[in-house]
């Protein structure tokens, strides 16, 4: 102690890396519903010690809430996979990676929203924090979690890519991670946990349980919503609206020869395409949801992801838009000429993809427009 205070202490921390290939286990529960469309809720089991909070919590939000919904079977309209993530930390989100490739088109198909929960009922965290693409009707979530902790909430934010967000790859309408954050400024809950974050002190004493049940209570009520709306609660027109801003942003803030103009018309082109939808007053009950599912994932993918829908991007945090991004304050005057030229080419193959992928959906859509004799009316809250 007396060589730490004068400064003589000199410390050697030793480290040792075991690699190789080991056989984990992925646990996943399902409830059926009357189609085999469903909602994906999981959150990681694996943790550093005991890990009480991160994500021990979590992990009994996701049982309780499968015993429950399984008293449900035969009455609810879409079905409830609920899986526990091996890999979260040791392997970097490898579990919920491996579900997304082993069941890729089953997801594609199929899975209308994927929910994590991670943090889940941490001592002090009374604030709510909603994480999404904003994709999902936020008056729903605002209701839902006013509902249950008797207070307004206008936080939300964009979800970024980490915590076994695995999904943004294939077409998945509704991505959702709640925050839980302490109204103490000074301290962090999530992520980052509280100073006990990832040692042995993330124990019992850690978790709220009047917040654990706050917050499975909060799931409840966001799974029962989504699996029994006759129309899925998205706001397409305003996540279009919101990825224009995004991408004036970014062109505002890059070198003019990075030219954003090809794709301010193409984006332009499909919110004419989609407004025709909306004027036709009327559309095939199932026939909407399918379009409603297809292009709200692939337009998610577009906003969230740089990469194919069949790889993953790196899990850095990044913004909306993430290909794009990489042009924000860029200028040539103040780059290298390599730098520069690479960051070109990446731009020109992101606007690429941006534009092909608008005309894909535009042909998605036409195609859907040749049902006649529509016998559901489109939802002016939809609109």
């Amino acid at each position: 102690m007396e060589q730490a205070v004068a400064g003589q202490l000199k410390v050697v921390i030793a480290t040792k890396l075991n690699v190789g290939i080991k056989h984990v286990s992925l646990p996943v529960a399902y409830i059926p519903g009357d189609t085999d469309e469903f909602i994906l809720l999981s959150g990681h089991y694996d943790s550093w010690h005991k890990g009480a909070t991160d994500n021990a919590g979590s992990n009994a939000l996701c049982l309780e809430l499968a015993r429950v919904f399984s008293n449900y079977l035969g009455k609810l309209k879409r079905g409830i996979k609920i899986a526990w993530w091996p890999g979260h930390s040791n392997k970097r989100y490898a579990g919920s990676a491996w579900y997304c490739d082993h069941f890729w088109q089953d997801l594609n198909d199929n899975c209308v929203a994927h929910i994590n929960v991670d943090f889940s009922g941490s001592n002090g965290a009374v604030k709510i924090i909603s994480k999404s693409t904003t994709m999902e009707d936020q008056d729903l979530l605002k209701k839902i979690i006013s509902d249950f902790t008797g207070k307004e909430t206008n936080t939300f934010d964009y979800l970024p890519c980490g915590v076994d967000q695995s999904f943004l790859g294939v077409s998945i309408p509704i991505h959702l991670a709640i925050r839980y954050e302490s109204e103490d400024k000074s301290i962090i809950y999530n992520p980052g946990g509280g100073w006990w974050w990832h040692t042995e002190e993330d124990l019992y004493d850690k978790i709220d349980l009047e917040l654990l049940l706050r917050d499975t209570k909060i799931h409840a009520a966001i799974i029962q919503n989504i699996s029994q709306a006759d129309v899925l609660p998205l706001k397409l027109t305003q996540f279009l609206k919101n990825s224009k801003k995004i991408l004036e942003e970014i062109d505002k803030n890059s070198d003019e020869a990075f030219d954003f103009t090809p794709i301010y018309q193409s984006l332009e082109g499909f919110r004419e395409k989609w407004n025709e939808v909306e004027k036709r007053n009327t559309v095939p009950l199932e026939v909407y949801n399918q379009l409603l599912k297809i292009i709200a994932g692939d337009l998610n993918r577009l906003m969230f992801s740089y990469s194919s829908e069949y790889d993953f991007d790196s899990t850095f945090p990044k913004k909306p838009f993430p290909g794009l991004q990489k042009v924000e304050h860029i200028y040539k005057p103040s780059a290298s000429k390599e730098s520069y030229l690479f960051t070109m080419t990446f731009f020109v193959r992101q606007r690429n993809r941006f534009i092909n992928e608008m005309k894909m959906m535009i042909n998605i859509i036409n195609n859907f427009m040749q049902y006649k004799n529509s016998l559901y009316p489109v939802p002016k809250s939809l609109q």
